[in-house]
């Protein structure tokens, strides 16, 4: 496994190449089922298709993600030392997830809750939360700011700040990572869609490994880490950094 580093291809290949125990925390935003307009399930044909939460109408992301949390969960739990584990997930799949994470061995912590600044129309109660499953492997280690709350404020992205359906925002991706890692640590997103969670990473002096296998996804989050490298202004704030071997090879090719 090469640390730094995104890849292009589908996950559940490519973690079985990497060793066992390799990564300090994983974080990501796993595929779920989801109707392709509202927030809940449907009982149709529909059923079958595995997406995040996404924008009325958007179907996007329903490409590639016939995936089951079984599929990948196991290979996540070899893969990791002992540490954290976050994934994003909806309601409609929360207990699923856990019950399929505890079987693989990993053991709940707590579940986090997004208070967005939007909502989604439902009618039994507009939905603006989102929640963060944390978990962990091993023996239990305590978080890093241990004035963090269960519950995270922070502003959703909308419209044209938005490099993919269901991106989230760096601001409570480094609020994770630095609260669950060290600097030099590394931090896998097996789904890494535009790249969020390898950014934060970096701008949290962590080392990153982002998988996905969307090219139109893959290449939107290289440009975004090319864009970080080479100091190019985005829409939150800079910190400094150093160029890895990989991302000056991005730039050269460029």
């Amino acid at each position: 496994m090469e640390i730094d580093k995104l890849y292009l291809g589908n996950c559940l290949g490519i973690m079985k190449e990497f060793p066992n125990e390799c990564v300090d925390c994983i974080i990501t935003d796993s595929p779920f089922k989801l109707n392709y307009t509202s927030g809940s399930q449907t009982s149709s044909a529909k059923q079958d298709k595995w997406q995040g939460n996404l924008i009325a109408g958007d179907k996007t992301a329903n490409i590639h993600n016939d995936i089951k949390f079984s599929d990948w969960l196991p290979d996540a739990f070899r893969i990791m030392k002992e540490g954290h584990f976050y994934s994003f997930v909806n309601d409609k799949n929360l207990h699923h997830f856990i019950n399929e994470a505890e079987k693989v061995g990993f053991l709940l912590h707590n579940i986090l809750v997004w208070k967005k600044n939007n909502k989604t129309p439902n009618r039994w109660y507009m939905k603006n939360c989102e929640f963060i499953v944390f978990m962990r492997k091993g023996r239990a280690k305590p978080i890093n700011n241990l004035n963090a709350s269960q519950l995270l404020e922070c502003r959703n992205l909308s419209g044209k700040e938005k490099e993919h359906p269901t991106q989230k925002p760096i601001e409570i991706l480094e609020m994770l990572i630095e609260n669950s890692t060290n600097e030099s640590d590394i931090v896998l997103d097996m789904f890494m869609g535009s790249g969020s969670t390898c950014l934060a990473s970096k701008l949290c002096n962590r080392k990153y490994v982002g998988i996905e296998i969307d090219e139109k996804h893959f290449s939107t989050a290289t440009n975004r880490i090319m864009n970080c490298a080479i100091g190019k202004k985005l829409k939150f704030k800079m910190k400094t950094i150093e160029l890895t071997d990989y991302e000056r090879n991005i730039i050269q090719k460029r």
